[in-house]
């Protein structure tokens, strides 16, 4: 959703942390593929880890996408285009569930925090967000994997001032130190142009 946007010039930067399941690369394969002929920048924020989320001591005991389909598990997604939704189909695809057998599977929820704010208000027993957004809202988290998540810019935008500000602030020590203390937030590589 997003990086339509970009390419169709809502918006100059765009969020994103697609995993391309050939290569186990986050955002460049899917550039290339979706968007060819586009010339992109691609800075990274953070890693962050990404699992399943559910209520404090796991009283579902989920640990795996298999227990989503259990008939009394409820689930909150996100909207198709979110890396949270890519990643929850890609793990049913692995263990051979279709999405009909999800319980609200088609429940949506924009954000990592909206999702968990589900699990905490008892709406849902699980979805799929960060750690961070876990520990927000004192929920537990079991982690599926640690994503890169990377800016995407056209390069005709990088003069814009606007842009200019923003990749500033990225660069700077103080905005690393303030990710640091976000739970599961690995900020190594906050800065580093990928493409």
């Amino acid at each position: 959703l997003a990086l339509n946007w970009l390419v169709n010039g809502k918006v100059h930067v765009a969020g994103s942390h697609l995993k391309d399941t050939e290569t186990g690369e986050f955002n460049l394969p899917i550039l290339r593929r979706d968007y060819p002929g586009e010339d992109f920048a691609v800075v990274t924020f953070a890693r962050w880890e990404e699992g399943y989320v559910t209520a404090k001591g796991n009283p579902a005991s989920i640990r795996a996408a298999a227990d989503l389909a259990r008939p009394k598990i409820r689930l909150v997604n996100r909207e198709v285009g979110a890396g949270s939704r890519a990643l929850l189909d890609y793990l049913l695809i692995q263990a051979g569930i279709p999405t009909a057998k999800v319980k609200g599977y088609d429940r949506i929820a924009f954000g990592h925090l909206t999702a968990a704010y589900a699990v905490h208000a008892g709406e849902a027993d699980c979805c799929i967000a960060t750690r961070a957004a876990a520990q927000a809202f004192g929920l537990d988290f079991i982690p599926v994997q640690s994503e890169r998540y990377d800016f995407v810019i056209r390069r005709r935008n990088l003069d814009l001032p606007a842009v200019q500000s923003f990749l500033d602030v990225l660069m700077k020590a103080k905005l690393r130190r303030k990710l640091e203390v976000l739970a599961g937030y690995d900020t190594s590589q906050t800065g580093v142009v990928q493409a």
